[in-house]
């Protein structure tokens, strides 16, 4: 499974050895990107493989900032072709906020949340944004993702994170059944929430 993601940090450093990017610092930062994406992408897989079908985590305390930043990033490369007619924004109830969670696990719930809120921006002609706001309290923490796009359409919103349900016309529904058993498994809870007066939070 692990062995497209390889050939992707390979030719990624080939680009860079081959290719002098210092004087392209845009494209530089594309190959970077797309090389820090596949290795959090091969983390994710041999976490997958090594746990199957356990709910085992790493736990580790660390900086909910930090996560959240990784995850914007990863998300704005991804989707850099049109996200540059959407505003990602983020902001914090307060400052140094630490979680105890499995990193790479976490970030990969926040990357498929603000995915989903990005492409459902795109059903909208006039300014797209995506927010998310952390807080936390006590022990919790809480994340909020909230878009301004279509809302959710053709699936019940207590079917939304079961396995192969899917609001997309070519969503796989693998991304929200995944991010509920990560969360689940933190011993967290993940919901949906219409927004308002339109989009989803």
């Amino acid at each position: 499974v692990l062995q497209p993601v390889t050939a992707i940090c390979q030719f990624s450093d080939l680009a860079k050895r081959r290719f002098d990017l210092k004087t392209q610092p845009e494209l530089l930062e594309y190959v970077n990107g797309i090389r820090q994406a596949a290795l959090h992408a091969a983390h994710l897989l041999a976490e997958i493989r090594d746990h199957g079908c356990e709910s085992r985590f790493d736990l580790q305390v660390e900086c909910l900032e930090d996560i959240v930043g990784r995850a914007v990033d990863i998300v704005r490369m991804q989707s850099s072709c049109k996200a540059r007619t959407i505003e990602i924004s983020c902001s914090f109830e307060s400052s140094g906020m630490h979680v105890d969670v499995d990193r790479t696990a976490i970030t990969q719930v926040l990357i498929n949340l603000l995915r989903n809120a990005v492409e459902a921006t795109y059903e909208n002609p006039r300014q797209r944004i995506v927010q998310l706001h952390a807080r936390q309290f006590q022990q919790v923490a809480e994340v909020v993702v909230r878009d301004n796009g279509g809302g959710l359409r053709g699936i019940a919103p207590e079917q939304l994170f079961h396995h192969v349900q899917s609001s997309k016309q070519h969503g796989a529904g693998l991304g929200l059944a995944i991010s509920q058993r990560i969360v689940s498994g933190h011993g967290g809870k993940i919901w949906y929430t219409p927004g308002d007066p339109s989009g989803a939070c």
